[in-house]
Formats: C-alpha cells, sequence, structure tokens
C-alpha cells in the first residue's frame, strides 16, 4: 500500500453490484474507498440507485452537483446539493427539476469555472460587506449610548438613521453581487484552478468572517476617538464661538460612516465597472443632497436638521477636514495588510490578475488560443465561428460523408463547394424548394401521379389507351451541356393532364423538374411524356393503372456518362461516376450501386 500512495485509483460498479454496496453494512465502506478515488463509474443502475449514491456522497458533508437529461435522473438531480438539467431529446423532466438548465453537455465547464465561481465570489463577498457595514453603524451607536450612561439618547436623527440600509448604503452590495469579478471569463477557463478556491472555501470561512468583523471594530474605533475628541464641547469650528452641539457631533459621524463604507468598496472590488462608479458616487451625493432638502423643509417637519447643514455643518473647514482624515485613516491599515498580502503571500486569483494586467499591457486584448492545439474552453466565449459554435462539422473536402451530398451538386451549380458547408446549402435548399415538403412522397421520383377522375351522371368518358412506350430519362444538367449534345435530344412531346388537356413541356427532366426556387409548395410539372387519352366526344371512366418503370438511356444516345444523370432503382444499368470525379467520389458510387443489386 506504501507503494501507491500518490496512485490514483478508479471504481467501476454495475448496478447489481450496487444493490450490495449501497446496503446497510456496506455502505459506509463503499463510501469511504470512493472517496479515495479519483473517480467513480456506475454503470447499469437504476434511477432510484442514482438517487440512493447521490444521497450517501451527501451524508459525508460534501457538496453535490447531479446533471442529467432525462426522466430517470430527476431523482438524482432532486437529491443533490445543485441539479443541471439538460434539454435535449429525452424530454424537459430533467430541466423542470434541476436548479439550472443547459443546452449541451459542454456548457457544463463555463457553468462551473467562470460563473459558479463568479457567483460564489460575488456573494461571499456581498454578505461580509453587509455584516460589516452594518455593524460599524451599530456599533458607533452603542459606544455612543455608553457615553451617555446608557439613557437610549440618540446620535443620529431617526430619519436617517433608517434610511441608512434602504436608501444611502442599498446599491453597494447589488453592484457587488452582480458584476463584481476579479479575472476574465478567458482567464478563469485557461486557469481552471482557481476553482479550488471555492472548493476551499476561502472566502467565506471562519477566518475571513473573524478578519471582516475586526476591521469594522477597528474603523469603528478610529471614528469614534476622532469625532468625540475633536468635537468636544469644549471646541469650536465657527467664528461665532458656538461649541458643537450633539446633532452637529452625530450629522459629522454619519457622514464619516458613510464615506468610510464607501472607501471600504473601493479597496475591496477587482475590476471597476461604470455600475461600480454610480453606486459609490452617487450613493455619497444622495447623502449631502438629503441633508439640503431636509434642512430646507419647515421647522415643524425637520426639526432638529432644520438649516444644520448648510448653515451651520457645509460653511466649517473643520467638517470637511474630518469627512476626509476619519475615512482614510480607517483604511489605511486595511490597505497596507492587503497590499503585504498581496506582495508576500498572494492569492492565486491575484497572480492570474497580474499575469492578465501583463498581457494587456502588451496589446494582447484578445486571450483566444489560435493553432491547432485551439482550446475548447476558451473558443467557448469567442466571436468566431468554429467547431465548437454550432452543430455542423467543418467542411472537409476528402470526407466521405460530403462525397455522395456533393457529388451530383457539384456539377449542377446546386452547392458552391469552398464557399460555404454543402451539408448546410443541401439542407436550406431542401427546405426552401423541395416541392413535396409536407407531402406524401411518391414511390417514383420527379413524377406526378395522374389524378382519379369521378364519372358524374349523364357523362361520357374517354375510351382507354393502349399504355405508352416506357419513357426515357433525361440529365438535369443536360440543359448545361454544349449545343452539340442539346441537338442530339429528341424533339419535345406533348404531355396531356388528367383531363386531356396538352400542357407544353419537354422530354426529360428539365428546368421544369428541377424544384422550383420561387419557394412554392406545388408539385412540379411531370416531364414523363404520357399518351393523349383520345377524343373528348367519347370518353369513358379511366381505370387505376401502374407507371413502367424509368429506364437509364435515351433513344439518343446513351446518356449514363452524363454528369447528375438520374437513374431509377429498377434500372439495370451501372452507375456511372462523372468524368471528373474523385477516388472516393467513385467509390461512394460503387457502394450505392452494390446496395441497389443486393
Amino acid at each position: 500500500m506504501d507503494e501507491n500512495v500518490g496512485t490514483p485509483f478508479a471504481i467501476v460498479i454495475d448496478g447489481k453490484a450496487l444493490s450490495y454496496a449501497l446496503s446497510k453494512e456496506l455502505a459506509p465502506l463503499f463510501l469511504r474507498v470512493g472517496i479515495r478515488c479519483t473517480a467513480v463509474v456506475c454503470c447499469r443502475v437504476s434511477p432510484l440507485q442514482k438517487a440512493q449514491v447521490t444521497k450517501l456522497v451527501r451524508s459525508k458533508g460534501d457538496t453535490t452537483l447531479a446533471i442529467g437529461d432525462g426522466a430517470n435522473d430527476v431523482g438524482m438531480i432532486q437529491s443533490a446539493h445543485i441539479g443541471v438539467g439538460i434539454s435535449g431529446q429525452e424530454g424537459m423532466q430533467a430541466v423542470m427539476s434541476s436548479d439550472f438548465a443547459i443546452a449541451q453537455f459542454r456548457f457544463l465547464v463555463p457553468l462551473l469555472l467562470v460563473h459558479g465561481r463568479y457567483c460564489y465570489k460575488r456573494i461571499a463577498r456581498m454578505v461580509l460587506f453587509f455584516f460589516y457595514k452594518n455593524m460599524l453603524f451599530g456599533v458607533t451607536i452603542f459606544v455612543f449610548n455608553a457615553f451617555s450612561n446608557f439613557s437610549g439618547q440618540f446620535v443620529y436623527n431617526d430619519f436617517y438613521m433608517t434610511l441608512f440600509n434602504v436608501v444611502f448604503t442599498a446599491l453597494t452590495p447589488v453592484v457587488i453581487g452582480i458584476f463584481d469579478r476579479d479575472v476574465d471569463k478567458a482567464m478563469a477557463l485557461k486557469y481552471p484552478g482557481l476553482y479550488m478556491q471555492g472548493q476551499r472555501n476561502e472566502y467565506f470561512n471562519f477566518r475571513a468572517i473573524v478578519l471582516w468583523l475586526v476591521s469594522s471594530l477597528y474603523q469603528t474605533a478610529i471614528t469614534m476617538v476622532f469625532i468625540l475628541w475633536g468635537c468636544r464641547s469644549t471646541v469650536s469650528d465657527r467664528a461665532d464661538g458656538n461649541p458643537y452641539t450633539m446633532w452637529q457631533t452625530g450629522l459629522l459621524m454619519f457622514t464619516c460612516v458613510v464615506v468610510t463604507v464607501h472607501f471600504q468598496v473601493i479597496q475591496i472590488i477587482d475590476q471597476w465597472t461604470w455600475p461600480h462608479h454610480v453606486s459609490i458616487w452617487l450613493s455619497m451625493a444622495v447623502w449631502w443632497f438629503y441633508l439640503l432638502a431636509y434642512g430646507a423643509f419647515p421647522l415643524s417637519l425637520s426639526s432638529d436638521l432644520y438649516y444644520l447643514f448648510i448653515g451651520v455643518s457645509a460653511p466649517s473647514a473643520q467638517y470637511w477636514f474630518f469627512v476626509l482624515l476619519v475615512p482614510t485613516a480607517c483604511q489605511l491599515p486595511d490597505f497596507f495588510l492587503r497590499m503585504a498580502k498581496k506582495q508576500l503571500a498572494p492569492f492565486d486569483h491575484t497572480i492570474v490578475q497580474e499575469i492578465q494586467k501583463k498581457m494587456k499591457r502588451e496589446g494582447r486584448q484578445s486571450l483566444e488560443e489560435t493553432g491547432p492545439d485551439q482550446s475548447i474552453l476558451s473558443s467557448i466565449f469567442s466571436q468566431k465561428s468554429s467547431k465548437n459554435t454550432g452543430y455542423v462539422p467543418p467542411y472537409d473536402p476528402r470526407s466521405r460523408f460530403y462525397g455522395l451530398v456533393s457529388s451530383g451538386a457539384r456539377q449542377s451549380g446546386r452547392i458552391e463547394t469552398g464557399l460555404r458547408n454543402p451539408v448546410l446549402t443541401h439542407l436550406d435548399n431542401e427546405l426552401t424548394d423541395n416541392p413535396y415538403r409536407n407531402r406524401k412522397k411518391s414511390t417514383v421520383p420527379g413524377i406526378t401521379p395522374l389524378p382519379m377522375v369521378q364519372p358524374s351522371p349523364g357523362s361520357v368518358m374517354a375510351p382507354r389507351s393502349e399504355p405508352p412506350a416506357p419513357p426515357s430519362v433525361v440529365p438535369v444538367a443536360e440543359s448545361r451541356q454544349s449545343p452539340q449534345r442539346q441537338a442530339a435530344l429528341p424533339p419535345p412531346t406533348v404531355a396531356y393532364d388528367g383531363i386531356g388537356q396538352a400542357a407544353s413541356n419537354s422530354s426529360g427532366l428539365n428546368g421544369g423538374d428541377k424544384m422550383p426556387s420561387s419557394g412554392s409548395d406545388a408539385p412540379a410539372q411531370s416531364s414523363v411524356p404520357l399518351t393523349p387519352l383520345g377524343t373528348r366526344g367519347s370518353l369513358q371512366p379511366l381505370q387505376p393503372r401502374r407507371l413502367p418503370p424509368l429506364t437509364q438511356g435515351s433513344p439518343g444516345g446513351n446518356l449514363a456518362n452524363t454528369p447528375g444523370a438520374i437513374a431509377s432503382p429498377a434500372s439495370t444499368g451501372p452507375l456511372l461516376p462523372p468524368e471528373n470525379a474523385g477516388e472516393q467520389e467513385r467509390e461512394i458510387l460503387a457502394t450505392y450501386e452494390s446496395a441497389l443489386k443486393h
């Protein structure tokens, strides 16, 4: 065992063995062994066993995450701390019972490494900052009460004391919990080790909570010493010699608390954005605007704050001096400790931040990797199209997958190879030009069956004519051939519809057989010549008849070598590839011909 201390192990267990491992006697041993392994794979298990394994791991106290895409994963998703559902072909049951929903399994990587890490840091920092600012504000009230012999006298006015959390410091926790981030998305994906900070709970452990509370107690002590000593009743800040009053002292102390709280936000944020600027500077501006507006109210409404700011505190230079001195004195120890930690024992994200700053200074704003070893993680957030941004793989002319699709379409010009993926172009053509879309396809491609005409009472139908001769098939690309080959084609044949009317159409698969470009759902006109139904004077009921199979070739000559020629499945002639076909295209056509024979 000593030789295999650093060797990673894994467990692969099926459902039958798992039923014994989850028993009351073996479950604790199975959990201890599984925790020591790098991976545990449970295959061929029931939905109940999935949920039991999740509950077993959760009972140890670890945070569990379950991900699934079907109804059989609902129990496992609901048993875990965090459930992730994949919206796929197996329904929406997993998504409906999950906490987060993603479209593909690969999105789990940015969900954890980027968004999950951001959410953990933001929520932890927001909660700690909320406790910090309320402790700083509340302890000042408690200490002043101690100096007033616990008489219950408030140093702050009831109105703005109530608005401290609702208005004056309401924006900063929200901005921290939504917009704060230490590194960019690409850097978080490039250095996945940063995710371990959340697993070690470095931002919301006992040590972090104690440091925030100690910082608030220190800043409370600095504020009380400076204000109560500098604003004592024997000191006057005005030329008339009037000393400080209690409400004037409370106004200065509350201003110092509001400014100190927002200076603390400036220290803890990692990236400046416009919401940070708005929340910090606007909150402090709202406090002074409130003093101006509330002090201008009549004396019966503003009471102790009647012209207190604009008439007493604002003209005093000592007021503005204390507003700058006290918050700075409160933040200096915290600032020096943070700088010492950054230089001597930096966090992992601090090192990545320096790397990011260095790359930006060098002008490398884009962090996408290039070359054949491009990372899938970094390409998720890139704006360029790649094999990881869609569902269709990139076009490779050497691939057999596209050979059958593009062999005949290259010559007809329906697919422009090299400019766009031929699969996408082929799908677009089918969705827009296919006349048989949303219709029942006929057994023979390119032929519209004759409609059945029901005779009305007293009507006379034409007699049934003899079956026509087997029709010929003319290649689609024949219209693109040389004038000599076009001259060899047979003359146009007049085709008749179901009621005996003539329809002008040429023999062979010409432009009428190609899918209409107008996007209409009307079926294309048939190019197979039909025999006239006889004279219109003596009409007889039509009898259903079977059309003869198409044959390859035509009276004008053998056209099988024409690129893009269409052959019936009943054809006996070989399927010859185009003259400029490649080796793989010839192999595909040979495979297709062999499948038709069998």
